[in-house]
Parts: structure tokens; sequence; C-alpha cells
């Protein structure tokens, strides 16, 4: 047997039933719940505080005012477009104008031109961009009629009625657009909300000072006033995504180094292995059932470096007696046969380890317990591992 055993948690591959976990071969359930219940109090917090944020409020109101603002817009366009279909067109023939009740009888093609001047005019002036649209010409052309309505040889009534039904496909065309600029907004408006979700619940998912304020930057530009494009939202999504894939990448690690711990300890618990002292999060020793010692460590990459440790009552300069380096070997030996079934049992759990090596320690350590504690200063026996009548066991 050895004093010192590595487990190593094997890269995933498409060779193996593993799931890959960044990379890893882990298919642990535990580590995705404890991912979903990170998230889960993220939200609940993301929620609490969105309710109480002004600027949301603030924002959302004055999106939904814009939005209200071009539909009672287009309806009054669209009211006074009807009406100016329902007026009779009567353009009467030259020689008619001379008198004056047929000058009476065209007035309802004069107010036709009117009240498209006025009708162009308010579309004009609706705030949506239509650079390329058809209006500027149109209200050229019907400036042009208004010139000619009272000359001699006014237009005939066939280029009067062709006109005016230019104008009203025109604006049916111009009031769509408006329609399909209103649902854009909805659209974005909607967009941005789950943006700003998403931004507000990775807050409480770090605690990397940098990316909280970068994540406060992003939502205080995105709930900037003034409207919001989809080009400048797509800009924003890229940079939360950046940093969410930060976020998720440490999540991740937390996830799978807590679930690992968790799995670890209750394992050898079950096994009848006593928790002596948690040195740190990731350092651990505990007792061997029926004496000695063994030092669990979560390392990097998620290896779990295991050491087996001799314990005495009181510190002693004298090299380890052939009576102590037997039971030693003898534990040894159990804690050969346990870690074993403790890889299969990480194995069940979702982890997939192998073990890299183990070995036998040129020295093997020795702790101090007094008063069933252990002192911090571990000292090492000055006792070669020659094994030759007691023999060596490879782990490998």
């Amino acid at each position: 047997m050895s004093c010192e055993a590595v487990l190593i948690l094997a890269q995933a591959s498409t060779e193996n039933d593993w799931d890959t976990l960044g990379g890893w071969a882990i298919s642990a359930a535990s580590v995705a719940a404890l991912l979903a219940q990170y998230k889960r109090i993220a939200d609940a917090k993301m929620r609490q505080e969105k309710f109480s944020l002004s600027a949301w409020q603030d924002y959302f109101r004055q999106q939904q005012e814009e939005r209200e603002q071009l539909r009672r817009f287009r309806a009054a366009i669209r009211t006074e477009l009807r009406a100016l279909r329902l007026a009779p067109l009567i353009t009467p023939r030259p020689q008619q104008f001379r008198a004056r009740g047929l000058r009476q009888k065209a007035m309802p093609a004069h107010e036709q031109l009117n009240g498209i001047i006025k009708l162009l005019e308010q579309l004009s002036e609706s705030g949506v961009d239509e650079a390329d649209s058809a209006l500027p010409r149109l209200q050229q052309q019907t400036e042009y009629f208004i010139k000619q309505r009272d000359s001699v040889t006014p237009p005939a009534a066939e280029i009067m009625e062709g006109f005016f039904k230019t104008v009203q496909r025109t604006v049916d065309v111009y009031l769509e657009s408006l329609e399909e600029h209103e649902n854009n907004q909805k659209l974005v408006l909607k967009q941005t909300e789950i943006l700003l979700d998403n931004i507000m619940t990775y807050q409480h998912l770090t605690d990397n000072q940098a990316q909280i304020q970068n994540l406060n930057s992003l939502q205080q530009h995105l709930l900037a006033p003034g409207t919001m494009t989809a080009e400048v939202l797509a800009l924003f999504e890229e940079k939360y995504i950046l940093l969410k894939t930060s976020i998720d990448e440490k999540l991740q690690h937390t996830a799978i180094q807590t679930s690992l711990t968790q799995s670890l300890h209750q394992h050898l618990t079950k096994m009848g292995y006593s928790l002596l002292e948690e040195v740190t999060a990731s350092l651990t020793v505990w007792g061997i059932p029926g004496g000695e010692q063994v030092s669990t460590q979560l390392q990097a990459r998620y290896q779990i470096a295991f050491q087996m440790r001799h314990e005495r009552d009181s510190y002693q300069e004298d090299r380890l007696s052939d009576e102590e380096l037997v039971f030693f070997r003898q534990q040894e030996s159990r804690w050969r046969d346990d870690l074993h079934e403790l890889q299969r049992r990480l194995e069940k759990d979702g982890f997939g380890y192998r073990l890299q090596f183990g070995r036998e320690s040129q020295h093997i350590p020795i702790v101090v317990a007094e008063q069933n504690t252990l002192e911090s200063k571990i000292y090492l026996g000055r006792h070669n591992c020659e094994l030759g009548a007691i023999g060596g066991h490879n782990l490998i």
C-alpha cells in the first residue's frame, strides 16, 4: 500500500457515457441542483429589487406612453383618411368654372386637396424616420394640384381620381410602417425587460466587485432615457453575455466543489470515518476506523489528494517502533480497500474519478493528539518505509 494517493477527475469525451460539465466527466445531479438553487435565490432577490426599482418603472412608463401616442396618432390619421375617401370628387369641366354655382360644386375636390396637405404635414411630424417614403413627393404633387385648381384648365377628373388613389395607398403603406414600428418597439421593450432581469439576477450570482460594477453600469445604460433600438440592445446583450459566461464558470466551479465535498464527507462518514479537523474548506482530517488518520485535500482541477498519518499521544523524537509500523501498514491496507470503495461511490454519484497514482512515501507523517484535539504542527517521523518483510502495495 502507499502513504499517498490521488484521485483525478477524468476529462469528458465522446467515448464515455458521462455528461460534459465544464469538460469534466461529471453527471452529478447534485451539481445541477446546486446551480438551480443558486439561480432561484438570485432570481427571487432580483424580483424583489425590481419591484421597487424606480428607474425601471420610469423607463417602462415612458415606453408605454410613446407607444400609446403612436397608436392614437395612427387612429386619428385613419379617421381623417376615411373622411377623405368619403368626400365626393367633383371636378367641373373648364367651361363650367365661369358659373358660380358650379364653382361651389367643385369645393369637395378642393377640400380633399387641403385635407391631403394637412394629412401629409401630420405624417411628416410623426417622429418616425421615413426618409425614403413617398410623402415628400406627394406633398409636392398636392401643392401643384392646388395651384392648378383655379386655372383655366384644371386637371382632368381622371388625373385627380388617380392621384387621390395614390395618396390613399401611400398613406395606408405609411400607416402600416408605423404599426410595424410600434410592434418592433413593443418587442424591444420585452427584450429589454428580459435583459434587465438577467443583469439584475447575475448581480446576485457573483461576489467579484469588478463584475458587479460592470453589471450595474450596463443596467444604468440600459434604462437611460430615450428610445431603445434593436441594434443598441444587441450591443448590450453582447456585453452581458461576456459577463455571464465568466460568472457561470465560477458558479459551476463552486457547485462542483460544494457537491463533491458534500459527497466525500457523506461517504466517508457512512464508511465509519470520523471527521477530526476541518483545516480549510478544502482540507480535512479523518480518523480511520480502528486508528490512524488520513487527510483529504481538494486540489486544482478537482483532484483529491489523500495522505495517511500516524497518530501519537505525545511528541516523541523516536523512530516508529516495529509495532507502530506494523499497525500503520495494517491500517494502510484497510485504507486501500476503502479508497477503492470511495472511488466507486463517487462514481455512482456522478463523479468520474480514476486513480492517478499511489506510492509509498519515504517518510511517514506523524501527528500528535492531545486532549482529543490535533495540534496544528505535523512533523515527519524519521522512519523510512522499508517494507522488506511487510511488503508494499501499489494502487495502480
